[in-house]
Parts: C-alpha cells; sequence; structure tokens
C-alpha cells in the first residue's frame, strides 16, 4: 500500500512514513503539510521505535498533533508512523493507523 494510500484512509493525518524497527531510519515518506513540526515530529518519533521491546503500539500528543506508530505484527521490522492534526475523534484515528498497518502486513 502506497503512503498516500494510507493518507486517504486515516482522518485528519498529515503526514505517513515506514520506519526500519531496527535503526529508526524513516524508509520512505510522505507530508503534506508545511508545518515544520511536522516533519520534525517524524524524525524525532522514527528514532524511538527502533527497538524490539517497544509496544505494537506508540502514541504521542503534541499540543497540535498526535503521532501514531504501529507495528503490523510483533516479529515486523517496519513500523507504520502516521501524523494526524489534533482533532476530537482520537481514537478513530488510531484505529485506522492499525487497520491500514495489519492490512499492509497480511498482503
Amino acid at each position: 500500500m502506497k503512503l498516500s494510500d494510507v493518507l486517504e484512509r486515516v482522518p485528519d493525518s498529515l503526514a505517513a512514513a515506514w520506519v526500519d524497527a531496527r535503526t529508526g531510519e524513516l524508509l520512505e515518506s510522505r507530508c503534506i503539510s508545511a508545518d515544520p513540526h511536522v516533519s520534525f515530529g517524524l524524525e524525532a518519533m522514527a528514532s524511538i521505535l527502533c527497538s524490539q521491546e517497544r509496544p505494537h503500539r506508540t502514541v504521542l500528543l503534541s499540543a497540535t498533533h498526535v503521532f501514531i506508530a504501529q507495528r503490523p505484527s510483533p516479529e515486523s521490522i517496519q513500523v507504520l508512523l502516521v501524523v494526524c492534526a489534533r482533532a476530537a475523534n482520537l481514537g478513530f484515528s488510531i484505529s485506522a493507523v492499525r487497520t491500514v498497518a495489519t492490512a499492509v502486513e497480511s498482503a
């Protein structure tokens, strides 16, 4: 699945990336926001995801954005990272990221 498809499926999304869980490197990213906080947040969040001990999902909130990282499966070496505008329906965005990540892993 292309990152542009991920951005269409997750409500209020501003950026998406695949992160190598072993190194924290952004493998592929797509950003539709001009806000520098979004791209900086992608890099910062990617650097903390490079551990197998991390939970399968990590959610980080800032004043204006939500950073959602979802590991498709426990043994997966890639993590889907999505940045959304901080909206009232946070639960739906988290669920959408989980659904997309799981669909990619099973494809």
